[in-house]
Formats: structure tokens, C-alpha cells, sequence
């Protein structure tokens, strides 16, 4: 059903009144972005129901790329969601211009769209296909646990970067 709605949603936002608008780019990401993540969410149904003997060898397609892009296409659906939101504050509240520059939205979406990239990184390393533990002769995808050398980041740890943050600010 997501399907069929985002196609004439992507057609009607495509048109030059909206997509010369702020609210319209991030409209169609997120439009865009849905309708990626729920094609890949069907084949990946289809797979698991239909060629679960086949995951195995094609691990890496099933469980590394489709989570990891399924994973990206979500967070980036929830994040311009929140842009929408934000922006639509400022124009109801604060009488923020409705056809400000795209240059902005452009920018900020590009950077958004690379973090979501950066931060998919661990899902891309971390799936793999395992058996499944209640049915017979069942593949699924799971999340192993990480190598010691990518749970080691101290930089990374939050403990400690408010801590560090605490001392330069006080």
C-alpha cells in the first residue's frame, strides 16, 4: 500500500509550484527514500519466504546490503520527517519564508544524506545470515557481535566525551 501512495505522492511533489519550495525538496526525499526502503522491504520478504535456502550464499547481498539499505532508508525518512516538522514550525511561528533559497535544504539533505551513510557503516559490518533457532533448514539475518578493535573507540565512548566536555566548559 506505501507503494502504491508514494508513486502519485513523488509525481504530485515533482511539479514546479512545490519542488521550488524548501518543504517540497525534503518532501521528495522522504517520498524518494520510502519508496526505496519499501520495494527492498518486499524482496526481502520474498526472499526470506521463497529462496531462504539460497541466503547463505548470498549473505552478503541479503543480509549486508538490503539491512543496511533498508536501515539508511529509514533513518532518512525519520530525520527529514523531522526537518518537515522543524520547518513548518518556523513558517507557522515565526513567519519564515516559504520560498527561501533551496540552497540551504540542498546542502543540509546532502549532509544528511552522508551521515546516514556514516552511521550505517556498523549495520553494513555487522549482519550476517545464521540458522534459524526454531525452524529446520531456515536461514535469517542477525546482528553478530562486533570485532574487539570496533568496540575499543574510546574517542567514542559518551561517558567520557561528557566529561571532557564538562572540564572545557567549567
Amino acid at each position: 500500500m506505501a507503494t502504491i501512495c508514494n508513486l502519485p505522492t513523488i509525481e504530485t511533489l515533482l511539479q514546479k509550484k512545490i519542488r521550488s519550495t524548501s518543504l517540497g525538496v525534503y518532501l521528495i526525499i522522504f517520498s524518494v527514500a520510502s519508496l526505496i526502503g519499501m520495494i527492498l522491504l518486499y524482496f526481502r520478504i520474498i526472499v526470506t519466504l521463497f529462496f531462504n535456502e539460497e541466503l547463505d550464499k548470498n549473505s552478503l547481498i541479503h543480509c549486508r546490503i538490503i539491512t543496511t539499505i533498508l536501515n539508511f532508508t529509514f533513518m532518512l525518512c525519520v530525520w527529514t520527517g523531522a526537518f518537515v516538522s522543524i520547518e513548518r514550525v518556523l513558517i507557522q511561528l515565526y513567519k519564515y519564508s516559504l520560498y527561501r533559497s533551496r540552497k540551504y535544504v540542498v546542502v543540509i539533505s546532502v549532509l544528511l544524506i552522508l551521515l546516514m551513510a556514516a552511521v550505517n557503516i556498523t549495520t553494513f559490518i555487522g549482519w550476517q545470515s545464521a540458522a534459524h533457532p526454531s525452524v529446520p533448514n531456515m536461514r535469517l539475518c542477525k546482528f553478530r557481535q562486533l570485532p574487539a578493535y570496533l568496540k575499543n573507540f574510546h574517542w567514542l565512548n559518551f561517558k567520557s566525551l561528557t566529561m571532557k566536555f564538562n572540564r572545557f566548559i567549567g
